[in-house]
């Protein structure tokens, strides 16, 4: 399965803006629905899924767990494409016997046996979702996330929109969607995920160093948002 999603970075805490906008709102196929996010994210040592550029996940909300491998994509202008698979799970523990595909598993398999797979960093956060219809039969997942990355008593705070698409083949659109989003509530593009930052944090934590962020983190204008998606039906 391929994710196609932007993700945008909040320049504002905790914006009540997206509450009140009108086009999500009009689109919107039901209320927002918010709910608690606890995740963590495996590794060995010496980062061999990094090095392959493989994220593995264990996402747990309200005792219900998911696992996700996803693997290296392609990012540019906060447009993140890339392949993920999922499964439902028992328990909070990696069971490598149910990713898909069969080569990713071997891979997967493969790289545990050479090193032990451990929780590396989580992250905690609460997340709002709405659903839109949006127009040219495209469907998109509107989330809000609200939280921080963490490794042991280390943290940084999470504060991202991400937008992505559920149906439909016209990326376009969620530049759109971004465009009238950051005509109301200050928005950066985000082109780091929740895993680069914790894998950053993690490291300064070994190395025993405190960890800032040093990202330039400039508001986008709307405009910013309508000439890519010019680009893309071009």
């Amino acid at each position: 399965m391929q994710e196609i999603e932007l993700k945008l970075n909040l320049l504002e805490d905790n914006p009540r803006g997206l509450y009140e906008h009108p086009l999500i709102n009009h689109y919107a196929k039901e209320p927002a629905i918010t709910f608690d996010l606890n995740t963590t994210y495996y590794d060995t040592e010496q980062y061999d899924l990094l090095k392959a550029g493989i994220a593995l996940r264990i996402r747990d909300q309200d005792g219900e767990f998911m696992q996700t491998v996803k693997t290296k994509g392609k990012e540019s202008q906060g447009l993140h494409q890339r392949n993920e698979w999922s499964a439902k799970l028992d328990s909070n523990n990696i069971d490598l016997s149910v990713v898909e595909p069969p080569e990713l598993r071997q891979q997967l398999e493969e790289i545990s046996k050479k090193h032990k797979l451990v929780p590396l960093f989580q992250t905690q956060f609460s997340r709002t979702q709405w659903i839109l219809d949006l127009p040219n039969q495209c469907q998109v997942e509107l989330v809000m996330d609200l939280g921080e990355v963490s490794v042991q008593k280390a943290s940084v705070p999470l504060q991202e929109i991400e937008l992505e698409l559920i149906e439909g083949k016209e990326i376009d659109c969620l530049f759109e969607l971004a465009a009238s989003i950051a005509a109301s509530i200050p928005v950066a593009i985000e082109n780091k995920s929740k895993a680069w930052r914790g894998y950053q944090l993690c490291q300064a934590v070994k190395a025993g160093k405190s960890y800032h962020e040093s990202r330039d983190l400039e508001r986008q204008a709307p405009e910013f948002f309508l000439e890519q998606a010019a680009l893309l039906r071009a």
